[in-house]
């Protein structure tokens, strides 16, 4: 009980250990990591994807442009060039742990940005009175609320105490269609996905029957609008954090969100592709729903990609395939062999796509066991395959392991020199 209570005055004092910061969200910046004081500091504020596939935090990459133009920032390695997009999904990612982390994380004073609950309803209250105005008016609330949500890391404003936020920013559009344009549509989606970042805004949302219907007309808006990509990641983005809760993704599917996010997948953007990827697989949850996406011929778009994630590999493997998939998929099985080859330590494809992977491999075994010929490292394959049964795995996956290598080594016995 004594130590119950110390604890528990630690937490209330805040004398507690902070939270350990997940590798995959720290900053490259070279912070000391015993110093306690230092874990806001340490986190990536605006992740970006590099032309390797890894993410750095952008004002590190702008760092090492400077000074190592041609070498990339995570492996030391010449890289072809220095482009970069943000990482949206990681963003988010981010935003949300430091949410469920923030009674832990070091207090933030009002000198650092914060803004006092009282001021805050009170400002809220004005801009909503702004709504009511000329278009004016209400780009100016919009913007407004869109700062306010930025500045507030989505705790504020919680949509339990202005439940009227929500028709709004949905109707805005539907108000001022003839002038409404791209930058506007930005600023609407922005507010949206940062109020999803806490959890009792989330709740509220996804319990909102009009809402997967809003973003869908959102989402076929936003081609004639011009360069949709960004839109489109976010609406992704929104259905994939709602998608937690069982009302939103039932209501998301009957109003055609599988169809929606299929379509995504057809964008020569690999934010958008894995964004929608990730919104797809949050909603298959169900066999109803997997269905729907074969119905919609989601596995075929994804090996259109040419593209492979944690989120697409695990996609590949869930979704019921047609014989015409499979057939696409034993053509790439060199491929899936390679991304379980590979060291993927700070890379796209963690342990769970390298099961899927795994999970796939075993299928063209099993199926048509002919396609693995094209591999020359057949006995490497199985080495690393012994290898990663010796980590911790899914028990279906270790059989799985045991049976592709008990198959590979009686159709391709290894020869003797």
């Amino acid at each position: 009980m004594e130590q119950a209570m110390t604890g528990l005055m630690d937490l209330t004092y805040r004398k507690a250990k902070p939270p350990e910061l997940p590798y995959e969200f720290a900053t490259r910046w070279p912070i000391p990591v015993d110093d306690d004081e230092v874990l806001q500091a340490r986190i990536m504020s605006d992740p970006v994807i590099l032309a390797s596939g890894y993410s750095v935090d952008q004002s590190y990459h702008n760092y090492q442009k400077q000074h190592s133009p041609r070498t990339n920032t995570i492996t030391d390695h010449s890289s072809p060039h220095t482009l970069s997009i943000p990482n949206h999904l990681l963003h988010d990612m981010i935003s949300a742990w430091c949410l469920d982390h923030w009674d832990l994380s070091p207090p933030i004073t009002p000198d650092e940005g914060s803004v006092p609950m009282d001021s805050t309803e009170k400002h809220i209250e004005r801009i909503l009175e702004k709504f009511s105005g000329n278009y004016a008016s209400q780009i100016e609330a919009l913007n407004q609320i869109q700062e306010l949500s930025k500045t507030t890391k989505g705790v504020q404003p919680c949509l339990a105490k202005f439940p009227d936020l929500i028709p709004v920013l949905i109707n805005l559009r539907k108000k001022y269609k003839s002038s409404w344009t791209r930058d506007l549509e930005e600023a609407r989606l922005t507010v949206i996905l940062n109020l999803t970042l806490h959890r009792q805004n989330r709740e509220i949302l996804a319990g909102r029957s009009e809402l997967p219907g809003a973003l869908k007309i959102i989402a076929q808006k936003a081609y004639s609008l011009g360069r949709p990509a960004s839109s489109l990641a976010k609406v992704a983005s929104v259905v994939a954090i709602l998608s937690e809760f069982c009302v939103f993704r039932k209501r998301m599917l009957d109003t055609g969100g599988m169809k929606m996010l299929r379509d995504m997948l057809k964008m020569k953007d690999t934010v958008v592709i894995t964004e929608a990827a990730t919104a797809i697989l949050a909603l298959c949850t169900d066999y109803e729903s997997k269905l729907s996406a074969q119905v919609y011929n989601v596995p075929e778009m994804l090996l259109k990609c040419h593209l492979f994630t944690d989120e697409i590999l695990r996609l590949l493997d869930c979704v019921p395939r047609s014989p015409y998939v499979f057939k696409k998929i034993c053509n790439q099985a060199l491929q899936l062999v390679n991304i379980i080859m590979a060291d993927h330590a700070f890379g796209p494809v963690t342990s769970k796509g390298i099961h899927s992977a795994i999970s796939l491999v075993y299928d063209i075994v099993e199926r048509d066991v002919g396609k693995m010929k094209v591999l020359k490292n057949m006995e490497d394959f199985k080495e690393r395959l012994r290898q990663l049964s010796s980590d911790r795995m899914p028990m279906q996956t270790m059989f799985q392991v045991e049976s592709i290598i008990s198959t590979l080594s009686e159709v391709f016995p290894a020869t003797t020199v």
